[in-house]
């Protein structure tokens, strides 16, 4: 499994304490490119196997289903952390199998 890491990803603050996921361009690869239609996301707390909430609203309102899919076009929904936190995100493929690993964002 590869191991990306991303400086920069959440994006600017929401209220609540909530920010946007951003997958920015990571040494010379956009990571929206890499990530394939099919492919779907795992969001864990940093460094652990805990299963951590994600959501598709800054008011907290629409909790995403885990895992987090990407549509047939590559598309990601609106993603939103807590700004407070560390996330590991685990990358895996239409298969299930481990494509990337995402750590402490």
């Amino acid at each position: 499994m590869a191991r990306l890491s991303l400086y920069g990803a959440i994006g600017h603050a929401e209220s609540w304490g909530w920010v946007q996921l951003e997958l920015p361009v990571v040494s010379g690869f956009d990571v929206n490119a890499i990530i394939q239609p099919g492919w779907h996301l795992h969001f864990f707390e940093a460094g652990t196997d805990t299963p951590a909430p994600v959501y598709a609203d800054n008011a907290q309102l629409l909790q995403h289903s885990a895992p987090v899919k990407i549509d047939r076009f590559a598309n990601f929904p609106s993603i939103y952390l807590y700004v407070l936190n560390s996330y590991d995100i685990v990358v895996k493929n239409e298969y299930n199998v481990h494509k990337y690993l995402i750590e402490n964002l």
